[in-house]
């Protein structure tokens, strides 16, 4: 029960804005939306390439288990290399700044919000993809070039409420238990358990959570 409202979250971005057939979706960030988005991309769009950005190696394995076909470095440079690989595309390099590409994600779901990867993801999405943006982080300028140019389609994706799914109009909680009974589990996200007395010591855990491999911690009372 604890993470229907995350996944809800996530759950609106992705029936609002599903992969095409044949579109690899990519998945920026792998904390507890990332991952969500990964596990619940399996289940609605089975045959739909899934790439994963992972920052840290517990991430990069819980979104194999979840089923991403691919995860992919986040350092910018690197990421960018990796997509054009994939993709079969070749990197155009400017007199400054990074690569960009012409072939890449069909759709990007961008789970981190930063300036950073926002400008990256317009880097390695393909003409006239989609990038879905539900991260949260404070605004600041970035290279924009490639938004225009290759006439992507920049979105927000914000909550959720009643929702399309299936041909009926739902709760997206609802939606979220409904898969649940069919076999969606996503317990392993849950990785800390805390007393309540202990909340300084979770907080300090979901901060720093390469050191300590939190996805989703909960308090138990």
């Amino acid at each position: 029960a604890v993470l229907a409202d995350p996944f809800s979250v996530q759950l609106h971005g992705v029936l609002r804005h599903p992969p095409r057939d044949g579109e690899p979706a990519l998945v920026y960030g792998c904390g507890t939306l990332g991952l969500m988005t990964v596990a619940m991309l399996r289940h609605l769009h089975p045959r739909t390439p899934v790439w994963a950005v992972a920052r840290y190696q517990h991430q990069a394995q819980a979104a194999r288990a979840l089923g991403a076909a691919e995860v992919l470095p986040s350092r910018p440079a690197a990421l960018i290399e990796r997509v054009a690989q994939l993709a079969g595309a070749t990197p155009l390099r400017p007199w400054n700044g990074l690569p960009w590409l012409m072939r890449g994600a069909g759709v990007i779901y961008e789970t981190v919000g930063s300036p950073s990867t926002i400008e990256t993801s317009m880097r390695i999405a393909a003409p006239r993809a989609r990038i879905v943006v539900s991260g949260v982080e404070a605004p600041r300028r970035f290279e924009w070039t490639p938004y225009y140019f290759k006439e992507l389609s920049l979105v927000g994706s914000n909550a959720f409420a009643i929702e399309e799914f299936e041909g009926e109009r739902r709760h997206a909680m609802e939606i979220y238990f409904e898969l649940v009974r069919r076999g969606l589990d996503l317990s392993s996200l849950i990785t800390h358990r805390f007393e309540l007395a202990e909340y300084r010591r979770a907080f300090l855990g979901m901060h720093d959570h390469g050191r300590s491999s939190a996805i989703k911690s909960v308090f138990a009372w």
